[in-house]
């Protein structure tokens, strides 16, 4: 097993600084403040993380197994414990370079297939991996439409958000297009739609929080941001979103009215994480902040070996953030760096966690790993070339 190393805060790495904030390697600057298209924004994110992206290994946890998309193009199920594999599919062949993980609910994995440039939703049996259903994924004009965000499955229905801005929502049990819904936002869907109290929520890369109708896609009402919004919608007091603007935003969940902004020093790529009366987020700055989730204040900052682009998750007694400095850090509630794992590779895809257990990957390895919290070691792994 790969053990993990105490590690007290240190001194961020040295790079070259201008009044707007850090110069990345290649002198590509990171900034979100002009107005950026949504090619702009993959080619300057690539630029960002020093590579062409190669598709982010990612893996969704549900009670006692774990489903996975791997770089290799396969779907994956293992169990949580053990990383033992039950199932893979296709048996033969891939699905494409996934960037999102799986979406699992009523039995059923849900999973966007770009393969070939393809735009499909694929749905699997989530206890032997059998293909239920694959549908085309088109827009109004009968466009094929890549996906662009992970999948929602929430009651009967899934979401998916495309490339043009559309949100397409589909029978879980037979992948039909429900008749009767009808969404487009002005830019693609990144972030994953969230399903709260009746509302369907979703962000675009059109600067656009939108609260939609969940059985027709009317908005009921939106909230405009000063940057692109890549990431999904987080829940506590209020309803929160990040933006590429730098800035964390706390809306009034019933009106959307903004009750509050932090600023941060980079992009802001991922929801915060919500913990009581904290909120958790990493920024391109390589800080991880902790707001005060009533007013905003920002009430520490831990700096990190490199930039972090998923969301922080909570696990053990610890804040535990990714970046991309190939590094995985367990911070406390109070801002005090304990330990890292070296990941291998930029940590770039999102991370999810359940019980003493996180699940994470790197970008070179693209591995799926499992990392203990308490006995701070790696419990297992899954290669993606399998």
């Amino acid at each position: 097993m790969t053990r993990l190393s105490n590690q007290t805060e240190r001194e961020p790495v040295s790079m070259r600084t201008s009044r707007r904030g850090l110069l990345p390697l290649r002198r590509v600057r990171c900034s979100a403040r002009p107005l950026l298209t949504l090619t702009a924004v993959a080619l300057l994110t690539s630029a960002c993380f020093g590579a062409a992206p190669t598709g982010w290994s990612a893996a969704q946890p549900d009670r006692t197994m774990v489903y996975a998309s791997m770089a290799s193009g396969r779907v994956v199920a293992a169990e949580a414990a053990s990383g033992q594999r039950r199932w893979e599919y296709p048996p033969e062949n891939n699905l494409g370079m996934p960037y999102y993980p799986p979406a699992v609910g009523n039995d059923v994995v849900v999973v966007p297939n770009t393969h070939n440039n393809g735009a499909k939703a694929l749905a699997l049996r989530a206890s032997d991996g059998q293909r239920l259903w694959e549908q085309d994924l088109r827009n109004a004009e009968s466009v094929p439409m890549p996906p662009k965000s992970a999948p929602l499955v929430a009651r009967d229905t899934v979401y998916l958000g495309l490339a043009d801005g559309s949100v397409v929502a589909l029978d879980v049990a037979n992948g039909t297009r429900r008749t009767g819904f009808t969404f487009k936002a002005r830019d693609a869907i990144w972030g994953q739609p969230v399903l709260r109290d009746g509302t369907l929520y979703v962000t675009s890369m059109d600067h656009t929080l939108y609260a939609l109708d969940p059985d027709t896609g009317q908005v009921r009402r939106s909230f405009r941001a000063n940057g692109a919004i890549p990431g999904s919608v987080a829940f506590g007091r209020y309803l929160y979103v990040s933006s590429l603007d730098e800035t964390v935003y706390a809306l009034d969940p019933a009106t959307l009215e903004l009750r509050w902004t932090a600023r941060t020093g980079g992009w802001v790529w991922s929801e915060p994480l919500v913990d009581g009366d904290a909120l958790y987020v990493g920024s391109f700055d390589r800080k991880l902040y902790a707001i005060d989730a009533s007013t905003g204040e920002i009430r520490w900052t831990s700096t990190l070996g490199g930039r972090i682009r998923p969301k922080p998750v909570l696990a053990g007694d610890w804040i535990v953030a990714g970046a991309d400095d190939g590094k995985i850090y367990a911070v406390t509630r109070s801002g005090q760096q304990e330990w890292t794992f070296n990941a291998g590779g930029p940590v770039v895809s999102p991370m999810t966690a359940e019980g003493d257990l996180v699940y994470a990957s790197d970008n070179s390895s693209h591995r799926i790993f499992a990392l203990d919290i308490r006995a701070r070691t790696v419990r297992w792994e899954l290669p993606s070339n399998r």
